[in-house]
């Protein structure tokens, strides 16, 4: 997204709007050819910052020292409607009342773990404990191996 948002916002200068932008993540989880060069051009063509953590603070100035940036704490994620109760949760989603459950929840990537979550719970002693796994995530691009080793545990 650098290039096009650097382009963008280049574009945007002209008019002589101020360019603040919000930064949630600053370096890439998965590293991909070209990454420090096009964060680079997109930092240059911004004003100011805006980051949601003193980790994504840090990892700005290792790019950009000296221009204007804020630390705000990232937004409540309040929108998901009232809160249940944890046996009403339970009963909708067809899960015994009492089960002891681990949930990995989100994104499934490789930097994430859920490979060795997954070889972790093969292990006999956890086998035999009664811990179900409850994965709930976006499969998109996840490893292959990952997957079919999942799709044992479903």
């Amino acid at each position: 997204m650098g290039p096009a948002l650097g382009t963008i916002l280049r574009r945007v200068k002209k008019t002589g709007t101020q360019r603040s932008f919000a930064l949630q993540i600053m370096i890439p989880h998965e590293k991909r050819f070209g990454d420090k060069p096009f964060t680079k051009y997109f930092l240059k063509s911004c004003d100011a910052f805006i980051t949601m953590s003193e980790k994504v603070m840090s990892d700005l100035r290792i790019f950009e020292k000296t221009k204007p940036a804020q630390l705000v704490s990232h937004p409540l994620y309040d929108n998901f409607g009232a809160i249940i109760s944890k046996a009403d949760a339970r009963k909708h989603l067809g899960l015994p009342e009492n089960e002891k459950i681990i949930l990995f929840f989100g994104f499934i990537r490789k930097y994430k773990g859920l490979d060795l979550l997954l070889e972790a719970m093969a292990i006999e002693r956890i086998k035999n404990s009664g811990i179900r796994l409850l994965v709930a995530g976006n499969f998109m691009r996840m490893q292959n191996n990952t997957r079919s080793r999942l799709k044992d545990w479903v």
